[in-house]
């Protein structure tokens, strides 16, 4: 006997479905947010009429591919790094601006602990990332050299913020950073010269 097919899903339970789903990509949050994105941009809440899972998800996966390529066009036109990390440092994601300026590739970078790569290492960050983790306000704005594959520094401002999942989990950290080493490098130059200008006045 032929088992007895499962009539479609409505659109209602296709995104009850989807949303279970999403609770099981707590580990990857830029595919959970992307396919929340996507399900906004497919207008399947509230449904219109009945579909299986299968078309739900390719007009999930259509507004997808669309919604990813406007991300990506906005962070790689900006020059300022963005960086995701899981709660271990691991790099999860970042633009082209970091590589650009570190001299890596993708394929070298993500899947790498951000840590070990790219802060030196009498540099002690591993700990403002647990401290951000937790939720500590002072860790969300910071300064700090990275390193880029030539052993060359680059000195770094941050604004950092949570990643949660579908369940308010916090899941990683995602960064904006904006190369400041040349400003640094001006004060620095200033403050030279006043120190030199000010015992010059003092031995006249």
């Amino acid at each position: 006997m032929k088992p007895s097919r499962q009539p479609p899903l409505s659109a209602t339970d296709t995104i009850a479905r989807i949303r279970v789903l999403l609770g099981q990509l707590e580990k990857d949050d830029v595919l959970r947010a992307a396919i929340e994105f996507a399900l906004g941009e497919a207008n399947l809440d509230p449904p219109s009429s009945d579909g299986n899972l299968l078309s739900a998800l390719h007009l999930a996966l259509d507004a997808l591919r669309e919604s990813n390529r406007r991300f990506s066009d906005m962070l790689d036109n900006v020059e300022m790094i963005s960086l995701m990390l899981s709660p271990t440092g691991t790099i999860t994601f970042c633009n082209d601006y970091l590589l650009q300026l570190t001299g890596w590739t993708r394929d070298d970078v993500l899947g790498k602990n951000w840590f070990e790569m790219f802060i030196p290492p009498e540099l002690s960050l591993a700990k403002a990332h647990s401290t951000l983790l937790a939720g500590a306000t002072e860790s969300r704005h910071h300064t700090n050299e990275i390193l880029t594959r030539t052993g060359e520094r680059r000195t770094i401002q941050w604004n950092n913020s949570l990643l949660r999942s579908a369940a308010g989990e916090v899941i990683g950290t995602a960064s904006i950073g904006a190369d400041v080493t040349e400003r640094v490098q001006r004060e620095l130059d200033l403050q030279r010269f006043r120190l030199v200008m000010d015992a010059t006045a003092d031995a006249i």
